[in-house]
């Protein structure tokens, strides 16, 4: 009986020690825990980042290397889609280092927006749940 608990209590020692260790790991060093630095909510990307921020019926997107400043000008497009699934592309337009899109004024709450953006040759995308500001 007393070597039952020994092996027991050795094996929870263990078990809460590796645990603690991998709880101690989360969060240091992963691509997708960046701070977004214009505020907003950071994606990766190829070797860089798309920072998306909000406003009242328009959006600003930021094209970030990996060291979050802004990136060459990529080749990017942007589509909104409704909850109903209609599609429709978004005009960006330059507004110093983010691009910049209106939202349909009226219509929907809620939106996906997916970037596409070409690095390298290679067409890569992301996408955004984008709840306009009232």
């Amino acid at each position: 009986m007393r070597k039952t608990l020994t092996v027991l209590g050795i094996a929870l020692i263990i078990v809460l020690n590796v645990r603690g260790q991998v709880m101690a790991h989360e969060g240091h060093g992963h691509k997708d825990s960046v701070r977004a630095p214009h505020g907003g909510i950071i994606k990766p990307l190829g070797n860089g980042f798309v920072e998306l921020v909000t406003g009242r019926n328009q959006i600003k997107i930021y094209v970030l290397n990996g060291a979050l400043q802004k990136a060459a000008s990529p080749d990017l497009t942007a589509t909104l889609q409704t909850p109903k699934g209609s599609k429709e592309p978004l005009v960006l337009t330059a507004a110093g280092d983010a691009l910049q899109g209106n939202l349909p004024a009226k219509g929907a709450h809620r939106y996906t927006l997916e970037i596409t953006c070409k690095q390298g040759g290679t067409p890569q995308t992301v996408s955004f749940t984008v709840e306009p500001e009232a």
